[in-house]
């Protein structure tokens, strides 16, 4: 799926795909990659920050040196605020209006896909 986000001055495209070719880390557990017209940055294998243009290559740092530590703890944690919030009679984090907006954005987005035409957010 790409998703094309534009403004007067910017534009961003978001691709996801379960079938693109290559071998997956079993390190990277959500694989990120942000392309601009100069050059790229990456989370690698190890999880490093990875800068790559046409003139300069360079490792910004680790983004996470637990992050399969991290990344699993985060759901115990978001259940565990749910949880807390149903025994104490709060509003989730993200409620299910928040999700069902999400939905629609989604939808709106395969919609645009189809039918070749710009998606209108409001």
């Amino acid at each position: 799926m790409v998703l094309l986000l534009e403004t007067e001055t910017q534009m961003a495209a978001l691709d996801l795909s379960w079938g693109s070719w290559g071998r997956r880390s079993s390190v990277v557990l959500e694989e990120v990659l942000i392309e601009g017209d100069q050059g790229y940055v990456v989370m690698d294998a190890e999880s490093r920050l990875r800068l790559e243009s046409a003139t300069q290559q360079a490792i910004l740092g680790p983004y996470a040196p637990d992050y399969a530590e991290h990344y699993v703890d985060s759901f115990h944690q978001t259940e565990q605020h749910f949880y807390d919030c149903l025994l104490q009679g709060k509003e989730f984090e993200t409620s299910g209006r928040d999700n069902l907006k999400t939905l629609a954005i989604t939808l709106k987005a395969y919609d645009s896909f189809a039918s070749g035409e710009a998606p209108r957010l409001a």
